[in-house]
């Protein structure tokens, strides 16, 4: 269990910016002062989809928020659409990448003991539901949405990681696809490897 980041807020409040539990930021990385922008740990950013302002304290998230915010400082880009969750961990010694969202809301047995923290997106979505695939050492969650994937936790094996990412983070239609991914481990594996070679480019499978 992890209780995440905690920004420091000292210099933005000595520059008036208002803050929440980060520096508050709209879609475009501008914090309540017009001449300043917040990326990164520190900024709580406006999530246009949600309405609501969020921190993501990765790696990664920072790299995109830099890129985008660097955008909008010189008068390109587009208003940031916050992607989809991405970590990755060992537990017990077994490598696991947790993608979007990890739970659909119910009480999910195979994720008694695992969770994001705060983030509700880890812990529900209300139109999914997840299908489980194990193997050995290896252990495969997807969270299905009406027509999309919205989540995946990897465990062990993780050839499929970055894929799923694509999938995800894309927002990759799987409807022609969803019926055969919400049957058993086999018919998961037949469809995943289906929509991966028809959907994903080269470079990310």
């Amino acid at each position: 269990m992890a209780i995440g980041t905690q920004p420091r807020l000292e210099l933005a409040h000595l520059a008036g910016l208002q803050t929440g539990r980060g520096i508050w930021a709209d879609a475009t990385f501008q914090t309540t002062d017009r001449d300043i922008f917040a990326a990164g740990d520190d900024a709580e950013v406006l999530d246009p989809e949600t309405g609501k302002p969020g921190i993501d304290s990765l790696w990664s998230a920072a790299l995109d928020h830099g890129r985008a915010a660097g955008e909008q400082m010189c008068g390109v880009g587009r208003p940031y659409r916050r992607p989809a969750p991405f970590n990755v961990t060992r537990i017990g010694g077994v490598t696991t990448t947790l993608i979007g969202a990890g739970g659909t809301g119910a009480r999910d047995v195979d994720l008694v003991t695992l969770g994001r923290g705060d983030s509700n997106a880890w812990r529900e979505h209300a139109d999914a539901f997840a299908v489980v695939s194990d193997g050995e050492a290896n252990h495969l969650r997807l969270v299905l949405g009406p027509d999309r994937l919205v989540g995946a936790v990897v465990m062990g094996d993780q050839a499929l990681s970055r894929p799923l990412q694509h999938l995800i983070r894309e927002r990759v239609d799987i409807r022609w696809v969803r019926d055969r991914l919400s049957q058993g481990p086999i018919e998961v594996r037949k469809a995943l490897q289906a929509l991966i070679e028809r959907t994903v480019p080269l470079g990310a499978a």
